[in-house]
């Protein structure tokens, strides 16, 4: 009986030993991974154990970075076909694009918090191959605090007439306001002077003057100042905005997405003088005939309705606003096809999120048509 017995546990034991070695492995991952086997014949499934990335407190002006690990639970290759973030942060794919089931892949994002203050939370879209979920999302988060800083960190000046002048006082914001001189400051771009002063509570201040010039066109720079203190050893002000005549037109250029006979697109244009001076608009005209634009007054300003009518040939075309100012007597706005309906304020801050498409080249040009009369 005893005999018996020893021969019986001895026989278990053998059987669990053969269970063990064949659980080491899996379909779809190692024993202890936390990695689910993949079903035999499954696609590709993309998988990240900690999506979110929470970085603590740090100071303004840093660059955070950090490594996502990216598992593929499924069964056949997993392809990345792109990794994007959002303003201000930047993801590159740092392992192979394919990774083979059970395989892991490495995406590493960073964030510059230049002009970031207080609760920040960046997102990286990762696009795969996953039929259930082709787009993962992973986020950074945490909180930026100002050591010393120019408030606001940008300075958006809209439109300037042309040979204007106009000057902005912007204080420096500090954690020991008493501990932080300015030693030393210039400004990106000839048209801007910039010189350190003292604020109106004794901190200290840059005076930025900008003398708009003849040329029109967009103004953006960077005014940077050196301070006393070990970090930072520098702030930096981001300026923005545009010189043009006494007319523009907000939006200064505009996207529509791809055209739909089903979905019709309609966007707003507003026309307005710097100097209060009345002014009409006699039409509005589209070489490539695929906005239509009516005009109508609104007090001193003027409002051009734009509808997409039909997809333009070269993806791309422009606007054109007839006015009753001999200086002026059209105003351009171009558009691009493939993006999100919106435009772009003066100095480049967007109105609407939009993502232009690539310009396609070698189109024919449409005849010229007839300006659209204002009612």
């Amino acid at each position: 009986m005893e005999r018996t017995i020893r021969t019986l546990v001895a026989v278990m034991a053998v059987m669990a030993l053969i269970a063990c070695k064949g659980g080491v492995k899996t379909a779809g991952g190692d024993a202890g991974s936390g990695v689910a086997p993949a079903a035999a014949g499954t696609g590709p499934a993309i998988a990240c154990a900690e999506p979110t990335w929470e970085f603590g407190t740090i100071a303004e002006g840093e660059v955070v970075r950090h490594v996502f690990a990216i598992r593929n639970t499924g069964g056949e290759v997993l392809k990345i076909e792109s990794a994007r973030g959002s303003c201000g942060c930047t993801a590159t794919v740092v392992s192979a694009t394919e990774i083979p089931p059970g395989g892991e892949g490495r995406i590493e994002v960073a964030v510059n918090t230049q002009g970031r203050r207080g609760a920040l939370e960046k997102s990286v879209v990762v696009v795969s191959n996953d039929p259930k979920n082709p787009r993962l999302t992973l986020k950074v988060v945490g909180r930026v605090e100002v050591i010393a800083g120019f408030s606001p960190p940008y300075l958006n000046l809209g439109r300037m007439l042309k040979g204007s002048k106009r000057t902005e006082v912007v204080k420096v914001e500090a954690k020991e306001p008493g501990k932080v001189r300015l030693t030393e400051v210039t400004a990106g771009d000839p048209r801007v002077q910039a010189r350190i002063v003292e604020g109106p509570a004794g901190e200290p201040a840059v005076e930025v003057t900008v003398s708009a010039g003849d040329e029109e066109g967009p103004l953006a720079t960077m005014v940077t100042a050196k301070t006393n203190l070990d970090s930072p050893k520098q702030i930096v002000l981001r300026l923005n905005g545009r010189v043009s005549g006494d007319l523009g037109v907000e939006p200064p250029r505009v996207f529509f997405r791809d055209f739909a006979q089903d979905k019709p697109q309609t966007l707003d244009l507003r026309v307005t003088a710097l100097t209060g001076k009345p002014f009409r608009v006699l039409g509005v005209e589209d070489a490539h005939r695929a906005v239509r634009g009516e005009a109508k007054q609104d007090g001193s300003a003027w409002v051009v309705a734009l509808s997409l009518v039909r997809q333009p040939e070269a993806g791309e075309g422009t606007i054109r606003i007839r006015t009753d100012r001999k200086d002026q007597p059209v105003l351009e706005v171009p558009y691009r096809m493939g993006g999100r309906p919106g435009g772009f304020r003066a100095g480049g801050a967007p109105l609407r999120r939009a993502v232009p498409a690539p310009v396609r080249t070698g189109a024919r040009t449409a005849p010229v048509a007839p300006p659209t009369p204002t009612k």
